[in-house]
């Protein structure tokens, strides 16, 4: 079982990554949600200011990129532990296997496994 954003606090090693990841997340999905109304509505404003349907696909085409700019962003940060970039729909980091929401380095971690081993060995 992974770590959830809520176990995080604001004294973990990591925690200013994940706060950043979460605001990109919500970020793309705020874009990506309010480019439709917004492009439908500048091009209803512009179809009216010149009597002509081009503005319509000109609108269409040139407010497409800013919903996709902010679904990159998000897909390109970065690992906290290595740098490299943590893809959005997995649980653990494709290059050093971080968890998603760890708290901090697991080479750091040595209370957990610590307390997983027997006084009998």
């Amino acid at each position: 079982m992974g770590y959830t954003y809520r176990f995080l606090k604001p004294e973990h090693q990591y925690w200013d990554h994940w706060q950043e990841r979460r605001r990109l997340y919500k970020r793309s999905w705020i874009a990506t949600l309010a480019w439709l109304p917004v492009t439908l509505i500048a091009a209803a404003i512009f179809e009216a200011i010149f009597q002509a349907e081009w503005p319509v696909i000109t609108v269409i085409l040139i407010s497409l990129p800013f919903p996709i700019s902010y679904y990159f962003e998000f897909f390109k940060w970065p690992c906290p532990k290595c740098e490299r970039p943590f893809w959005p729909r997995r649980e653990r980091c494709r290059y050093c296997g971080l968890q998603k929401y760890a708290p901090c380095d697991p080479d750091d971690q040595q209370w957990e496994y610590e307390s997983h081993l027997s006084d009998d060995s």
